[in-house]
């Protein structure tokens, strides 16, 4: 165990020697001016005065690296970014925010937990029925992607002209695609279904769905927008 650990010490100090040397490159330099050239060095998140360009991933390969893996941020959202919360290092799954909603026959959970493993914040949203309980998770960096689709959703409610129209989009978050469809019950009750498709390791898909009934639009929308700032 000993033997595995010195390599692993000796990777590790190798790659953040690499690093490094990255960091003191011309190539660097350059995307980082870019980087807050186009942010007009202000803080991509809040519009506060920057205080680093952060590394969305880490490139595995340096020469690879590019202007649009970087976010430029204050030193407030950089500490959220590295799971750092007013002072303290945050937990896996730690809870940052939760609410419930009741709605008919339905509760709606609104849940953000940290997750250590990509180091970002997590949205949850559960719909518990009396058929069982189902959820769709939107983390924090495409959570912007998923309000805007949900917004466009909504919007339709609000512009429909007959009851023969119907609504379908789909918006696109890395490894996942969220489908936004408005439908009418056989009881001509518009609904909402979002789901979500994330394709997994073997290629395959994984889909997981939640229903939003014309009534419940308002509150859920209301804890939706409630959510955002915690996910900042």
């Amino acid at each position: 165990m000993k033997i595995f650990q010195n390599i692993s010490d000796f990777f590790e100090k190798f790659r953040k020697r690499s690093y490094d040397n990255y960091l003191g490159s011309r190539r660097w330099e350059e995307l980082r001016r870019v980087a807050l050239e186009r942010s007009n060095y202000k803080c991509d998140f809040c519009s506060e005065p920057y205080k680093a360009v952060h590394h969305i991933a880490y490139p595995k390969r340096y020469k690879d690296d590019h202007v649009d893996n970087l976010l430029v941020v204050c030193g407030k959202c950089h500490g959220k970014l590295h799971g750092i919360r007013n002072g303290h290092s945050l937990k896996n799954e730690e809870r940052l925010y939760s609410e419930e909603l009741p709605a008919g026959g339905r509760t709606y959970l609104f849940d953000i937990r940290y997750d250590a493993r990509t180091g970002k914040r997590c949205l949850s949203v559960s719909e518990s029925w009396k058929r069982g309980t189902r959820q769709i998770r939107i983390f924090e960096h495409w959570f912007q992607v998923f309000s805007n689709g949900f917004g466009r959703a909504i919007n339709f409610m609000n512009i429909r002209k007959d009851m023969n129209e119907l609504f379908s989009e789909k918006v696109f978050a890395g490894k996942s695609t969220y489908f936004f469809d408005i439908q009418y019950t056989v009881d001509e009750y518009l609904y909402l279904t979002i789901t979500e498709s994330k394709k997994m390791a073997d290629n395959s898909f994984r889909r997981n769905k939640i229903m939003v009934f014309e009534e419940d639009f308002q509150p859920f929308s209301h804890c939706l927008n409630k959510t955002r700032d915690y996910l900042k």
